[in-house]
């Protein structure tokens, strides 16, 4: 990754004689964030086509990191640890839809899961980090933003289950689950 980095900001260097330093350091994180995103977006996708589970991973995928980017939580430590257990939540959430789609009890418990993991949310997102923190208004803002957001996928987890589509209200719940417990392990993780 860091060769590809490396290699995209002396082609953007060089095309750009009066880069600074800073501007340098701006662009370079940019860059990193982009194709650190894309690479994870790619191989959530193609865990999706494996499994064979394509439009549950995209709306998991949609859904999580839009709640997820305002109620903040846990995050790795490096960037290697933080692909590994991203995909192995994929493969988690995509293996209990496959087992929801099977045997239809599982609803109950992921329900009364999800339902609880809304309310850890909304009572304690955002959450911020040592390399992030958050001001007060920031805390506010974005607390208001994650409960906009819970609120609206709420709504819709309920509309897909109550038109028959099980398996987008099941991928949001676990949304939501994931979700809390990343809250919660961030919590945990500024407290130390």
């Amino acid at each position: 990754m860091d060769r590809v980095l490396d290699r995209l900001m002396d082609f953007l260097y060089k095309s750009q004689e009066n880069m600074s330093e800073e501007r340098y350091e701006i662009v370079k994180y940019g860059l990193e964030i982009l194709l650190i995103k894309y690479l994870f977006f790619s191989a959530a996708l193609i865990i999706g086509i494996l499994m064979h589970s394509f439009w549950e991973c995209l709306i998991f995928i949609i859904f999580l990191s839009t709640i997820r980017s305002k109620s903040g939580g846990y995050h790795a430590n490096t960037r290697i640890q933080c692909f590994i257990q991203s995909m192995l939540t994929f493969v988690f959430a995509l293996s209990i839809l496959k087992l929801e789609a099977l045997y239809k009890v599982i609803l109950i418990p992921l329900s009364i899961f999800a339902f609880c993991s809304t309310i850890i949310i909304w009572i304690f997102a955002p959450v911020d980090t040592k390399n992030k923190p958050l001001s007060e208004n920031e805390k506010k803002r974005f607390g208001t933003k994650s409960k906009v957001i819970l609120c609206l996928e709420t709504v819709i987890a309920i509309i897909a289950y109550f038109i028959g589509f099980d398996g987008i209200s099941c991928s949001i719940m676990l949304v939501f689950i994931t979700t809390s417990l990343l809250v919660l392990m961030g919590m945990k993780k500024n407290a130390k």
